[in-house]
């Protein structure tokens, strides 16, 4: 069965509680990529994007941007997304 959503959005932060949480982790993805930013306890941000359809185990990150159209139209569609979730600063 085909999902009811066109995308998936969830964020992790760690340590969890009040204040400005020094590690985060943010991931967007579609049927066939994911994008994934990290922040680390030295604040240094991260990302990484994935073809889930040929690299289900996400084993090899894409280059960021992507070298081909399909992956760079999915890559900018899901960092348009993920800025409008907050998941972007």
């Amino acid at each position: 069965q085909d999902s009811l959503r066109r995308f998936a959005y969830a964020e992790r932060f760690s340590p969890n509680g009040v204040g400005s949480p020094p590690e985060w982790q943010r991931v967007v993805r579609n049927k066939r990529y994911k994008l994934i930013r990290r922040r680390d306890a030295s604040g240094t941000i991260t990302q990484e994007f994935f073809d889930l359809a040929n690299d289900p185990l996400e084993t090899q990150p894409l280059p960021v941007p992507p070298l081909d159209e399909s992956g760079r139209r999915a890559w900018v569609g899901l960092r348009k997304r993920m800025k409008m979730l907050g998941g972007l600063q």
